[in-house]
């Protein structure tokens, strides 16, 4: 934090971005799997947030927390990922709070944009994801950006969370 605050003596806007997802059934969980998805996506955020809340609060900025479209579903063989993810989105509401009105917290909650890690879908299965969004269509990292862009520029949304899914969650 000391390196990026010497670096960065202000800062607009952070987003939240960085990730692990594996699936984890009940029956294989290790401590290791709850170090490791906890830490990238509930602890390493919050820590983040904590460490630049200062320089955030100077520029009047903005936090950015990536979670997923998901969470209201229940994903089975994903339960610490999500449990992760519903986290950051509780810290999101509860900072959105804390933090105002010197700083907004905002979450996107992206849905179906890219296969999972080494894994190659095949068109059959592309084509099952996307007969389920009524945009006819996966989405892109573009999407995501442009709703990073939109929430960081705007003055008056805080402690929300922003689904990214062309309808998905409908």
């Amino acid at each position: 934090m000391s390196e990026v605050s010497e670096t960065f003596p202000s800062i607009d806007v952070l987003v939240n971005n960085a990730s692990t997802f594996y699936p984890t059934p009940i029956d294989e969980i290790s401590e290791d799997h709850w170090e490791r998805l906890i830490g990238s996506n509930l602890k390493g955020p919050l820590f983040l947030i904590q460490g630049l809340k200062e320089q955030l609060k100077s520029s009047k900025g903005s936090i950015i927390n990536i979670t997923d479209t998901n969470l209201s579903k229940g994903v089975p063989n994903f339960s610490i990922y999500s449990a992760a993810k519903a986290g950051l989105e509780a810290i999101t509401k509860g900072l959105a709070r804390e933090l105002a009105p010197d700083i907004k917290v905002n979450a996107i909650a992206p849905g179906a944009m890219l296969e999972p890690p080494d894994v190659t879908w095949t068109e059959e299965q592309k084509n099952k994801v996307i007969e389920n969004i009524p945009l006819n269509r996966m989405g892109s990292e573009k999407d995501i950006a442009d709703a990073v862009s939109f929430l960081a520029h705007s003055e008056y949304i805080t402690g929300q969370i922003i689904k990214v899914d062309g309808g998905r969650s409908l």
